[in-house]
């Protein structure tokens, strides 16, 4: 269970990153060594993230490390994927992107098919 939750905009994206990797175990360790910077393990290069991913524990379990790699990479290409992605898992929604701009697609009570962003998502 989580003892810390997401208390500014960088906390909370590392919290939607970790989530959508289902790694929240590491959440509470990646705060209490200072990783709260979801765009620093990115640009970190090889070295400097597998000691990250020693200091959070995560090193010892190899496809756990793969799993946050693959969804740093969606966050790179759209952060706010990231956190509809969390969304449309929650709620079995659809999330596609059209062109340039993305629409989550959902399911209303009445279970027509809803489009745009709703507005409990706030990114």
């Amino acid at each position: 269970a989580l003892t810390t939750h997401p208390s500014n905009e960088s906390e909370l994206q590392l919290f939607r990153v970790l989530q959508r990797a289902n790694l929240l175990s590491y959440y509470d360790t990646f705060i209490s060594k200072g990783g709260d910077d979801v765009q620093q393990l990115c640009d970190s290069g090889q070295e400097e993230f597998l000691e990250i991913m020693d200091l959070v524990g995560m090193a010892a379990k190899p496809l756990h490390v793969r799993r946050l790699q693959k969804t740093l990479r969606e966050w790179l290409q759209n952060p706010d994927r990231v956190a509809f992605m969390i969304f449309a898992e929650l709620y079995k929604a659809e999330f596609v992107v059209p062109g340039d701009q993305s629409y989550l697609y959902y399911r209303s009570n009445q279970g027509r098919a809803q489009a745009g962003q709703p507005p409990c998502i706030h990114t």
